[in-house]
């Protein structure tokens, strides 16, 4: 090889590369750009469907609609907000009061901690604060079983009654597949990935989230609140205080006779739903433990039915909202009894 060709080979290399870094930044610029704008954008035209009420130095969401007692208090699984109960809510409204709210960290709310103890004080000086006056029915999808359960220990003079809607277990940590936890640490990475690249607007290009299940006339706000930069962050947050939030349940086993219904999805998961890795032998396995955790909550209860969702995934409130509605208002009746 001829040695003098070598330095315009290290010349033309050194502009490629060169040219290679100012067009990513360009691109990352561009990203970043075109998430503000449709952030600010979205934002405007999706104002806040309720009120904006101060629980000491942050600001929580609350949409409450409807007349009379108790009050339906929804509370949402990880990472959704109160957009997601637009199948509920309306038809709930028509026989009492019911309440939809955002907590710390997701939808029209201000950031904040994700443990069950704090978001339970939370909720409690949002309702004080809002005049939303107790007995409360309170319905609890995934996560939201560990808050709601733990709201009703603490403040048993308040809570009339209890929905849990394929409500996460203090235990599934521990009794859950070991394989399924050890996968679950890669979605983790994922999300950390997504905490990332959400600012730049990569997530939004993706169109990872799919609201067209809801009303159209909430679709837009739905996917303003799930484009936020920070949702990836708020799920991570929370998901990393689940053994705390457990941990805090000590003690909060029974609800005696609290009219009490559970709702639990009869669908296996997809394996497109799961991390990568999943078989169909450990899905089963995960239903068959699901299902015994289910059971246990309805046991807490002297007072309880236990409803088998067939034709439901994780979102019952989607998948079969009719069974959510029909479930609520049946505990609603027997308080008022």
């Amino acid at each position: 090889m001829d040695e003098r060709r070598k330095p315009r080979k290290l010349w033309w290399l050194k502009r490629l590369l060169k040219g290679l870094a100012i067009l990513i930044l360009v691109l990352l610029v561009a990203g970043f750009v075109y998430q503000t704008g449709t952030n600010f954008l979205a934002a405007r035209a999706n104002p806040p469907s309720g009120q904006l009420v101060d629980v000491g130095g942050r600001r929580i969401h609350i949409v409450c609609t409807g007349e009379g007692s108790p009050t339906v208090i929804l509370e949402t699984g990880l990472g959704d907000n109160s957009t997601i109960w637009a199948l509920v809510q309306p038809a709930l409204a028509q026989t009492t009061q019911v309440c939809a709210y955002d907590r710390a960290g997701l939808g029209w709310s201000d950031d904040g901690p994700r443990d069950s103890a704090t978001i339970v004080q939370e909720l409690k000086a949002l309702l004080t604060n809002a005049a939303i006056a107790p007995p409360y029915v309170l319905a609890g999808h995934s996560i939201a079983g560990l808050h709601s359960r733990l709201y009703a220990h603490t403040y048993p003079e308040e809570v009339a009654g209890m929905v849990l809607i394929d409500a996460s277990h203090e235990e599934q940590l521990e009794r859950l597949p070991v394989e399924l936890m050890a996968m679950a640490k890669q979605e983790k990475m994922i999300l950390t990935v997504c905490r990332i690249i959400a600012p730049l607007g990569i997530v939004r290009l993706m169109g990872v989230f799919d609201h067209s299940a809801l009303p159209r006339d909430v679709q837009p706000a739905a996917d303003m609140l799930s484009y936020q930069n920070r949702l990836c962050r708020s799920i991570v947050q929370e998901s990393d205080a689940v053994e705390a939030s457990a941990a805090q349940l000590a003690g909060a086993e029974s609800l005696d006779d609290m009219p009490l219904v559970v709702l639990t999805a009869g669908q296996l998961p997809s394996l497109n739903d799961l991390p990568p890795g999943a078989t169909p032998e450990l899905v089963q396995e995960m239903h068959a433990v699901w299902q015994e955790l289910q059971a246990e909550h309805a046991a807490r209860s002297g007072n309880s039915s236990h409803i088998i969702a067939e034709k439901s995934g994780h979102y019952i409130h989607i998948d079969q909202p009719q069974l959510v509605i029909e479930a609520v208002n049946q505990v609603v009746n027997e308080v008022r009894k």
